[in-house]
């Protein structure tokens, strides 16, 4: 693309040169108001004027049915402090920050100490504002203002001091007319990448479910299962409940602690490792979130123990009774309340294909039926006992597993390819923005 025909230095070493009809000047010159909204939480009712927080901005447009709401002589009150109004500019100060939107609605509303409402001077455009906001720019600065590159809270003294590049009004227009036209074809690119890894997500749940109620062999004789949501099976495989898969020991099957035998304060920086719902993924262990408790206190709850290899299935959702491995890390662990411990009888069961049958669609369809809970599933362990699993022999179920693994291992590299993609395609489409916002392409026509 080409470039302006003269530029100047900026005196700021990350922007470098600018053209030399644009300007640089701060944030508050550019603003007539930079404030956030209450710092009381209000009084919420079921109908009124919307209260926005921070999460509400998280999409593409507001959503009201799941925003907060607030009395009409209450907003009042917080108005006359902070008053949004159309053509304004909100920002995400708390939190997830850096999040930016334009006020381009016209009913009334009101926002949370997390967001800080900004209303410009017409020398800035808001749509400008926003493109700078998506750039380097105002990234650099932000992650400069702390010792790491995470950052939970932007002050208002901070975003007032913020560095801002200045086109004249009509090379503003002309950059977001551009970035529009783009950055629309830029995400629209990416949502049909993501709706590829949705339906690849599909494919692999729909090939493991068809895999571990139907088994490999097309050939084989088939009988009913007598249960309608699984349909035919095949005719030599068993319907067990699901605690028949254990060793028949004491503790082979068993759940987590109460809450109140495993308290925060016992939580340690080393020790026996603590299992929390966050590390139980969909067939993987997280390995992301750690924390501990001393040896004695996992002695005391060694009937909650779980060891390499075990089979932990979640109690509660998303989704509910998901199941992974745990790894060979440590010795032995100690679950949270919310974990279930399978100890498998590896005579009769495969490991393996018995975490894919727990993830499986036809093992997720009765634990959700029979779980409890309107906002969050839950399933105790009592339920769970209960709950049928599809059995061929040991050899077939390590045939089917060997498959599944070919097969989903074929599926996921797909899906990390699409992952790659999406992310160089968000890297352009900041790269482009940055260097449109500054001035090192011309985008003018």
């Amino acid at each position: 693309m080409k470039k302006y025909d003269k530029y100047k230095n900026s005196g700021i070493e990350w922007i470098g040169d600018i053209p030399e009809h644009w300007e640089i000047t701060k944030m508050k010159f550019l603003s007539n108001t930079i404030i956030d909204g209450t710092h009381f939480t209000p009084t919420y009712i079921s109908k009124g004027i919307p209260f926005l927080r921070v999460t509400d901005l998280q999409n593409i447009e507001i959503d009201l049915s799941k925003t907060k709401y607030i009395s009409l002589e209450e907003h009042k009150s917080l108005t006359k402090r902070c008053k949004p109004e159309k053509g304004d500019v909100l920002l995400s100060k708390n939190g997830t920050i850096g999040i930016t939107k334009v006020v381009d609605w016209d009913y009334e509303f009101s926002v949370f100490v997390s967001i800080c409402l900004i209303k410009l001077k017409p020398i800035l455009t808001p749509s400008f504002f926003v493109y700078l906001f998506g750039s380097h720019v105002v990234d650099l600065q932000i992650k400069a203002k702390s010792k790491t590159t995470s950052v939970t809270n932007l002050h208002l003294d901070q975003i007032r001091e913020l560095i801002s590049i200045v086109p004249p009004i009509e090379d503003q227009k002309r950059i977001n007319n551009f970035l529009d036209e783009k950055t629309g074809e830029i995400d629209e690119a990416i949502a049909l990448k993501n709706q590829l890894i949705a339906l690849l997500q599909e494919e692999k749940s729909a090939l493991i479910n068809e895999a571990v109620t139907k088994g490999i062999d097309p050939t084989v004789p088939m009988k009913e299962s007598g249960i309608e949501w699984i349909g035919d099976i095949p005719a030599h495989w068993e319907i067990v409940n699901i605690q028949d898969v254990t060793k028949k020991n004491r503790y082979s099957f068993t759940g987590g602690p109460f809450g109140s035998d495993l308290k925060s304060e016992e939580y340690t920086k080393s020790g026996v490792r603590i299992i929390q719902l966050q590390n139980i993924g969909i067939g993987e262990f997280l390995d992301d979130y750690a924390i501990y408790t001393t040896e004695k206190k996992a002695d005391e709850l060694y009937s909650c123990n779980i060891f390499p290899n075990d089979i932990i299935i979640a109690k509660m959702a998303d989704p509910v009774a998901r199941a992974c491995m745990m790894p060979s890390n440590d010795s032995r662990y100690l679950m949270a309340s919310d974990g279930i411990r399978l100890e498998v009888n590896t005579n009769k069961y495969n490991s393996i294909f018995l975490v894919y049958a727990i993830n499986s669609l036809y093992f997720n369809s009765q634990a959700e039926q029979v779980s409890t809970g309107t906002t969050r599933l839950r399933i105790g362990l009592s339920t769970l006992k209960k709950l049928k699993l599809l059995s061929p022999n040991i050899d077939e179920q390590i045939q089917i597993a060997q498959y599944i693994d070919k097969k989903t291992q074929e599926i996921d590299q797909e899906i990390d390819y699409t992952k790659e993609e999406i992310a160089l395609l968000k890297e352009y489409r900041q790269s482009l923005i940055s260097e449109a916002v500054t001035g090192k392409i011309d985008v003018r026509k």
